[in-house]
């Protein structure tokens, strides 16, 4: 993704959470003050995930960052073809990409002329 990004004309920090706890307190603490958009990438059900942990953590905190919590919704997933399956619930990389920007122009519609393209 974070190549994918690049090459669309953003610039992005990836960090590798290899677990979900504890949490990087100060990976988190040092995304927040270098974007304002974070997101969460898992092949995980959202519900109790790494992305709302995250979420948590920035509340807990008073941080006024954005939090993208991209993971399996709280559903069934029918068994099949992992590519297919990856792509009906939203965790393909084209999918992502689009979901990432759409939520970072959102969040930057409202300034004035000025472009930001990181996160």
């Amino acid at each position: 993704m974070h190549e994918r990004l690049k090459a669309l004309g953003y610039e992005s920090s990836l960090i590798n959470a290899r677990f979900a706890k504890p949490l990087d307190e100060d990976a988190l603490l040092s995304a927040a003050r270098h974007h304002d958009l974070i997101v969460t990438m898992e092949e995980n059900v959202i519900s109790g995930g790494m992305g709302e942990q995250v979420m948590r953590f920035y509340e807990e905190h008073n941080l006024s960052v954005r939090v993208l919590a991209i993971a399996i919704p709280d559903e069934y997933v029918e068994h099949g073809n992992v590519e297919i399956l990856r792509r009906e619930v939203g965790i393909d990389a084209e999918t992502i990409t689009e979901r990432t920007i759409e939520a970072y122009e959102e969040l930057h519609a409202q300034e004035s002329g000025a472009e930001r393209n990181d996160f």
